[in-house]
């Protein structure tokens, strides 16, 4: 017994030894496998892209929704192509009291756009010279009559960047339409004693008509240009059409109407929402009659572009509006009007660093909140109404 043992100790450990190397190579085989499966995931990945850019190519304008391709003839396919992207949205929009407001046929970029009136204000617009009255026929939704008075507050919501990139993040989507639109979902939270307008960015939400127009073909418009001159000025645009519709902006600039009340009017965002909503605040002030009375709050929105491309090692952002490229300049411009920024202590795609050159101005250090325990996509309608009361 005691001369087999150690013939049988090191069976044992030959066993053993066999059954590490066994394991070891199990290991190996499937962190081999593991690679090529994450390989094939990036080919199939840059496939579908090339495929949807190439189609993009051959059907100039189109914007390639997922849910417009479906078996090869089928109804459904043809039922699903022909609805806006983003169309449960949108009709969850419709159905908590907000109308569309008609697109200009000429204008640049396609934006949809859905006001909600408050009840005083549509009263006053519905009977103008007898408020409280029986209701006439509601006018158009862009009614341009000087009865069409001011609310006590206009509030402007403006959607985030929208949908991810694509093939990991290498190419832009083909369609911007968020798949959660945390921006129109604040606008449907927002008090209904308010008007409140809601403004998609540019390609987004597209009907049939302006999916065919073209004008979507560059994806440029919702990537390298979405804080451009361009954008700004055109968002501008609508948005002081609006206020000339209700008497508390003027058109041309200089020609200033008498207010028939006083009105504020607050600009706001998720994202880059906010992003394109500070930079309408920094050119407002020269169309209201009283600057003091425009606010803007930003909602995880980085403040400082510089900053932010530069922390996530992204290509510089090069054709930004005026003032966004001259931080100075910036801050000056919005000096007259109320500031809030928001940033979630989580959150990683906007962290708090974002707000670069605006933290490091003392005059501006208290404009800066940091929330926490939020990231960048959750908990921010909770909070909205306490946002809110601490904007304006």
């Amino acid at each position: 017994m005691s001369a087999a043992s150690p013939t049988t100790s090191a069976a044992s450990r030959t066993t053993s030894a066999a059954s590490r190397t066994t394991s070891a190579a199990s290991r190996t085989t499937s962190a081999a496998l593991e690679t090529m499966s994450r390989s094939l995931r990036r080919v199939q990945w840059v496939a579908a892209a090339l495929s949807a850019t190439l189609l993009s190519c051959l059907l100039p304008g189109a914007l390639l929704a997922s849910s417009a391709f479906g078996p090869s003839g089928s109804s459904e396919a043809s039922e699903s192509a022909a609805r806006p992207s983003g169309y449960r949205w949108t009709r969850l929009l419709e159905g908590s009291g907000f109308q569309p407001l008609s697109h200009p046929e000429d204008a640049t970029l396609p934006t949809r756009a859905w006001i909600r009136r408050a009840p005083a204000t549509l009263d006053r617009a519905l009977n103008p010279g007898n408020p409280g009255g029986p209701a006439a026929r509601a006018p158009p939704f862009t009614d341009h009559s000087p009865q069409a008075a001011g609310a006590a507050t206009l509030l402007i919501v403006l959607e985030s960047d929208g949908a991810a990139w694509r093939a990991g993040g290498h190419l832009p989507p083909a369609d911007p339409t968020p798949v959660e639109p945390l921006g129109l979902q604040i606008a449907q939270a927002a008090p209904g004693s308010w008007d409140v307008v809601y403004f998609a960015r540019p390609c987004q939400f597209l009907d049939p008509h302006q999916r065919q127009s073209g004008r979507c073909g560059n994806p440029g418009w919702w990537t390298t240009k979405r804080f451009s001159d361009p954008v700004v000025q055109h968002y501008i645009e609508r948005i002081r059409d609006l206020l000339v519709a209700q008497g508390v902006a003027s058109r041309p600039e200089g020609e200033i109407p008498p207010a028939r009340e006083q009105q504020r009017l607050i600009l706001t965002g998720f994202s880059g929402g906010g992003t394109l909503a500070m930079l309408l605040a920094a050119h407002w002030p020269r169309y209201v009659h009283d600057p003091a009375s425009v606010c803007v709050a930003t909602l995880a929105s980085p403040l400082d572009l510089a900053t932010w491309t530069a922390h996530h090692r992204l290509s510089p952002m090069n054709d930004l509006a005026s003032p966004a490229n001259d931080p100075a300049r910036l801050r000056r411009a919005l000096e007259r009007v109320h500031a809030r920024f928001f940033f979630g202590a989580r959150d990683r795609i906007v962290p708090p660093l974002s707000a670069g050159h605006f933290a490091a101005d003392p005059d501006w250090q208290s404009s800066i909140h940091i929330l926490p325990n939020l990231s960048h996509n959750n908990a921010w309608l909770g909070v909205w109404p306490s946002i809110l009361r601490k904007v304006c």
